[in-house]
């Protein structure tokens, strides 16, 4: 299996419930809390990320400024890629 792209997709949150000592977020005192603001919806980027549109499997990395699971609408974007192309 030849993988096509690395994708690294920013997770628009800063939140973080950690206070980790090598975290540059809590050492710039950026902690901010609130909700994430997605731009799109679950549905819209699992479509996005399809094998078909990407031409082929791909790496994605889920990142953010904060601890990436806080939102609560992350599995739903999750699963809307992973199992939708594995299963």
């Amino acid at each position: 299996m030849e993988i096509k792209r690395l994708l690294v997709i920013n997770v628009p949150i800063k939140n973080c419930n950690l206070k980790c000592e090598y975290c540059y977020i809590s050492a710039l005192k950026e902690n901010e809390k609130g909700a994430a603001k997605f731009l799109y919806t679950p549905e819209h980027v699992g479509k996005c990320l399809s094998k078909e549109r990407l031409g082929g499997p791909c790496i994605i990395n889920l990142t953010g400024g904060g601890e990436t699971l806080i939102p609560k609408e992350m599995p739903q974007y999750i699963t809307n890629y992973y199992y939708k192309d594995i299963f």
